[in-house]
């Protein structure tokens, strides 16, 4: 796998809480603002994560409440 961390930028929040964002950029991570909400767009056709993937929140106590699971 590559390191550079470029390559591990896979999606792009283009809104958050219904409002779209100013000046949209590729990012690895999002931080979702509380009790709100964030739109993103995910780039599939990267050979890093074209086949399984996994999205997930990390805050550990989300994981059993449906924030992480697998987009195949």
């Amino acid at each position: 796998m590559n390191s550079d961390r470029s390559t591990l930028r896979h999606h792009v929040a283009y809104a958050e809480n219904d409002k779209p964002i100013a000046d949209p950029l590729w990012l690895d991570t999002v931080n979702v603002p509380y009790g709100g909400s964030v739109d993103v767009i995910m780039d599939f056709t990267n050979s890093v994560i074209r086949r399984m993937s996994v999205f997930h929140c990390h805050l550990l106590n989300h994981e059993d409440t449906g924030m992480m699971a697998k987009i195949l």
